[in-house]
């Protein structure tokens, strides 16, 4: 997976949100989030969130599915199913 790193960082704005990707190199990914009349600023925080720490997600998701794999894939083979289309839904 070729995906900006984290840790990703929010700057909140009266009109919304960005959510910044960065490396030694400067800004590599950018998301606004811009407040409608139907949005909540709860909302938009939350999903800021959600998205900043997608990175860290990623590689959680990673490193569970090679645990389940360890632990025996004849247990958890739902879970390692589940897991796996997540992994390609990214890729």
């Amino acid at each position: 997976m070729e995906h900006t790193p984290g840790p990703w960082t929010i700057r909140y704005r009266a009109a919304g949100a960005s959510i910044i990707g960065t490396d030694e190199h400067g800004t590599l990914a950018k998301v606004q989030m811009h407040r409608s009349k139907t949005s909540n600023l709860t909302e938009m925080k939350a999903n800021s969130r959600l998205i900043a720490a997608a990175p860290e997600m990623y590689d959680a998701l990673k490193n569970a599915l090679q645990a389940l794999l360890r632990a025996g894939p004849h247990k958890w083979h739902r879970e390692i199913a589940a897991a796996r289309a997540a992994l390609r839904d990214i890729a």
